[in-house]
């Protein structure tokens, strides 16, 4: 075999090619640990830090090493300086610069003190805060960077210890409740609970019992009755209820009960009355978790204060008597049974109402009455059948300072009925609400009756019947970011005064300064009196102003007219856009005979296209 040499003038042009490639190689090691080495002592230290994640159990305090994914080179010349506080715990600096965070449901307990072990909430807490470091270079400057780090509570309840108890269908008041196999029964359950007790309520038909709370927990040391299916915990609501009124409908119409405890009035032969209760709380800090309740007058009733409602459901609240031609779905509009509320929370401050449902109660699904700092979220109403739709889904009445969020109602059905339903009403002196993320369909939501400063942001209705009213001289609210698709728009109406026991009788105004922001109104049908703002009466012919009130960057399309008007009143438009209106103001009057007086719209800069009508200019 012959081999082919290189020339040695090649030869020593591929050796200098190779020795140049090694050098290069090791200065632009050299380069990145320069530029490394710069980094660290000059620029914020913010680049070299990740975040963190941690998992806990919520009784336990835990250290965190929060510098252990971090990129220091020198970790030993690291010193964490501070941190903020977190909303649910505390966290202290270790001087191995470790963080040590404990969560807020620790209580300290001297020696001859239980340790109470039972969390103050049956479902996972995110907590987060921030820590900065700090290294001091060789040039004696100072390098400081942030990180964020976020815990997550585990925040179970225990299913064992001194403070842990059982009920079952089968269980007995002489027993000592402290397993499934010695558990008590519910009625003993709820007569001997205690400040901390945690009590487990096993899945199955109750029957037809009322049970009552006999005494009240304590500010960290809630009394807890949790329904639970086969093991203890394995049902957690977090972003709604966890059974869904399709699966009710799937059922017959009826919740499970072998999926959560139920108590079961099941009036045969006989309809609920005033004061047959499913669960009646009338003391302080008591939670009720994973519970049904069918067929009551009232389905969950609260009097008292600090009371949490999670993951409950009503059905059939109310009078339904099963023998009379309006029960279980009869169209007719004579079937008015007038009461039956799902869950009430009445003169009960600090209330937590979330997770849970309510079905065709026959009055008020959730009634909120004369309370303040109340919060209401991830619910659902809903109204099914057409012998009697629910005449209000979610109410706050006289209510103060409180919260909904994140909640549902539905009207399911079309046809005419004795109520057409409220999917939720703020009335009767109820100021400084705050309602966001809310969607209904098939109904309206009122602002009522001397109704001031509440906040709604984020509403979406859609539907027959979908409409957002204003009356009864309810002053300075804002709506932002309304959705209203179909039905009848924003209305300005007349007020009797009834339906909060005062006022002055039908000459009262619908309300002033009232701003809507952002509203978008699309896709009316072409009824007489459909607008995106109505000026009309509610009853009675009502002469009063409808306030003087206020658009702002509005969008309104495929509409039959801007404004219905049959009473006096001012609405100012402001950056609307109005596209495909068949008119721009219409007088229909419902029956009603015209007020006195005229309306005025102001346009300020808003914009037109499309329509019937000869675009509007000033007022």
């Amino acid at each position: 075999m012959k081999f082919k040499t290189l020339a040695p003038l090649k030869v020593f042009l591929l050796s200098i090619f190779i020795i140049s490639q090694l050098s290069c190689s090791k200065d632009s090691d050299l380069l990145t640990d320069f530029v490394l080495s710069e980094t660290q002592n000059t620029l914020d230290l913010s680049e070299l830090i990740l975040d963190d994640t941690f998992i806990v159990n919520s009784r336990e305090s835990i250290t965190l090493d929060v510098l252990a994914n971090d990129g220091f080179e020198n970790i030993e010349s690291v010193i964490i300086t501070e941190t903020s506080e977190p909303e649910n715990g505390t966290v202290v600096i270790n001087t191995d610069n470790t963080l040590t965070y404990t969560p807020d449901t620790v209580t300290e307990t001297t020696p001859d003190e239980p340790i109470d072990t039972t969390p103050n909430s049956n479902e996972e807490i995110e907590d987060t805060f921030t820590y900065t470091t700090e290294v001091i270079n060789e040039d004696d400057t100072v390098s400081t960077g942030t990180g964020n780090v976020t815990v997550t509570s585990e925040n179970k309840a225990p299913i064992t210890g001194d403070n842990v108890y059982y009920v079952s269908t089968t269980g007995k008041a002489n027993n000592d409740g402290r397993s499934e196999a010695t558990a008590w029964n519910i009625q003993h359950a709820f007569a001997t609970a205690v400040a901390g007790d945690v009590v487990y309520v096993k899945a199955g038909n109750y029957g037809a019992i009322k049970v009552a709370s006999s005494k009240s927990g304590a500010d960290g040391n809630p009394i807890k009755f949790i329904g639970y299916s086969k093991t203890p915990g394995d049902i957690l609501a977090t972003n709604g209820p966890t059974f869904s009124k399709d699966q009710w409908q799937a059922n017959g119409q009826s919740f499970d009960s072998s999926v959560m405890p139920m108590l079961d009035w099941n009036p045969t032969n006989f309809k609920p009355v005033s004061g047959d209760d499913g669960i009646s709380i009338k003391h302080d800090f008591i939670e009720i978790h994973n519970f049904i309740v069918q067929e009551y007058w009232i389905g969950i009733d609260v009097w008292s204060d600090n009371v949490v409602i999670n993951n409950c459901y009503s059905d059939r609240a109310g009078d339904w008597d099963p023998n009379g031609n309006c029960y279980n779905g009869a169209s007719k509009l004579s079937c008015t049974n007038n009461n039956g509320y799902g869950i009430r929370f009445f003169t009960a401050d600090h209330g937590t109402l979330k997770n849970s449902m309510v079905i065709d109660a026959g009055m008020i699904s959730v009634y909120i009455l004369n309370v303040d700092d109340m919060l209401v979220e991830n619910s659902e109403c809903y109204t099914v059948n057409t012998g009697n739709a629910t005449d209000y889904m979610f109410e706050f009445a006289e209510t103060t300072n409180s919260i909904m969020r994140n909640c549902y109602a539905e009207r399911t059905h079309t046809l005419l009925s004795a109520h057409t339903s409220r999917l939720l009403a703020v009335k009767c002196q109820s100021t400084n609400n705050l309602i966001e993320n809310f969607t209904g369909s098939r109904s309206k939501i009122q602002i009522v009756g001397e109704s001031n400063n509440n906040h709604f942001k984020n509403i979406s209705i859609s539907g027959q019947y979908a409409e957002f009213q204003i009356y009864g001289n309810s002053n300075d609210n804002t709506i932002e970011n309304l959705e209203i698709s179909g039905g009848y728009g924003i209305s300005f109406l007349g007020w009797s005064g009834s339906e909060c026991g005062y006022g002055s009788g039908q000459n009262i105004s619908s309300g002033s300064n009232n701003h809507f922001i952002n509203p978008i109104i699309y896709d009316q049908s072409a009824l007489s009196g459909n607008a995106a703002v109505s000026f009309h009466r509610l009853n009675g012919n009502v002469s009063a102003d409808a306030g003087i009130n206020y658009v702002t960057g509005g969008t309104f399309y495929n509409i039959p007219r801007i404004i219905n008007a049959n009473r006096s009143g001012t609405i100012t438009f402001t950056e609307c856009t109005f596209n495909n209106i068949y008119k721009e103001l219409d007088g229909f009057n419902s029956g009603f005979t015209n007020a006195t007086g005229n309306y005025i719209a102001n346009y300020i800069n808003c914009s037109f296209s499309g329509n019937a009508f000869a675009n509007p200019i000033g007022n």
